[in-house]
């Protein structure tokens, strides 16, 4: 059986849950942002995740470097442009990466969505706004014709358009907003899914195997945030066996 390895450059508050949730999904993780390596560690992956979550200098390079050799290779590059409009300097980046993409994911809450289609600064990194289902739907479509590549918004219900269709998985546990680095650990689990094939199907998946682990975790009610982390990272290994 082929083994799957993601190249993850990724934030350091989160790191170690995001390697743990690739490996407990069956795949291979491997966390390089040093730019002198990076290149080279994205040559023998089969996905590169790349999250903007304390971004500093040598990781800009490092994922530059990550990003055009993904390209060179046809590797799927899944990213998570966490709180792009609480910092100019996050930003800036996301744009400059954004239009170098040739194949891959971006995962992001509203808030950013939002903030890559009106070009507009919305500091929270879960700030929610008032907005339709149909005008989610229309906003991520028109976006990933632009840009040609899948784009997901996070939330009560995940969606995911690539242009032409989308797909919707609601109903994951609430619990997910009290743990840190959820949204870390998702763009891992995608990540780990397109690495076997890029595809709205394959986003999909990724997005249910979440939210089935999510509400398995919560079987357990009195669980506080950390068993509920543990019990999560858990279950999403426990399915994949099943």
């Amino acid at each position: 059986m082929k083994k799957y390895f993601i190249h993850a450059i990724t934030n350091y508050v989160s790191i170690y849950n995001v390697a743990a949730i690739i490996k407990a999904v069956g795949a291979y993780p491997i966390m390089a942002d040093d730019f002198h390596e990076s290149a080279s560690i994205t040559k023998n992956a089969d996905a590169l995740y790349i999250n903007l979550g304390m971004l500093n200098e040598n990781k800009k390079i490092a994922m530059k470097n990550s990003i055009r050799v993904a390209n060179e290779k046809g590797i799927p590059i899944v990213v998570d442009p966490v709180g792009i409009g609480a910092s100019e300097y996050r930003r800036e980046f996301f744009f400059e990466i954004l239009k170098e993409i040739k194949s891959g994911v971006i995962k992001a809450n509203l808030s950013e969505i939002l903030s890559i289609y009106n070009d507009e600064k919305s500091h929270g990194v879960d700030n929610e706004h008032e907005m339709s289902e149909d005008e989610k739907i229309k906003t991520l479509q028109k976006l990933s014709t632009k840009y040609g590549i899948i784009f997901v918004m996070t939330g009560e219900a995940n969606i995911a358009a690539d242009g032409n269709e989308f797909v919707k998985v609601s109903g994951g546990s609430e619990m997910l907003k009290n743990i840190v680095g959820s949204g870390c650990m998702l763009g891992g689990i995608v990540a780990a899914s397109v690495s076997k094939g890029l595809s709205l199907k394959s986003v999909k998946e990724a997005l249910e195997c979440s939210r089935d682990a999510s509400l398995l975790a919560e079987k357990n009610k009195k669980c506080g945030p950390m068993e509920f982390l543990n019990e999560y990272i858990d279950s999403v290994h426990k399915n994949r066996e099943e």
